[in-house]
């Protein structure tokens, strides 16, 4: 199986860490498990560090979200040897070009010194026909 991410809701914030981390334990193997985080209360400050520490500690990874309009996402640590980022396009204006074109750098840049694997989640929602498409790269 390939890599999994938990997709937390949105409203789970840093008061939510203990049960994200009693999640965690409960699982009895997590290899190739991904973590995204979304509240902005995590991207605020050092909030984000204990989690940070817990995941690289036990070798789950830290998705990475590049989206427009919210830069807070795109943190660049990894808690792993594995990367994972979830590309939100902006109905493929240039700026999601300049953005890709910066990850196949950075992805790159990170191989050179001993990432072993890098998933990119390209997702967009279309909505003259309401689907959302889904790609993931290795």
């Amino acid at each position: 199986m390939g890599s999994v991410f938990w997709a937390l809701d949105p409203k789970m914030t840093v008061k939510e860490e203990k049960i994200i981390v009693y999640f965690i334990e409960l699982l009895p193997n997590k290899p190739n498990l991904f973590v995204v985080l979304r509240a902005e209360s995590w991207f605020n400050g050092d909030s984000y560090h204990s989690l940070f520490n817990y995941l690289k500690g036990c070798d789950v990874g830290f998705i990475i979200i590049d989206t427009a309009g919210r830069r807070d996402c795109v943190h660049m640590e990894l808690t792993s040897k594995r990367a994972f980022i979830r590309f939100v396009r902006n109905d493929l204006y240039e700026t999601d070009y300049i953005r890709i074109d910066s990850w196949v750098t950075r992805v790159g840049i990170w191989l050179e010194y001993g990432l072993e694997e890098s998933n990119f989640f390209i997702y967009h929602r279309d909505e003259k026909i309401h689907t959302d498409f889904t790609f993931i790269f290795y």
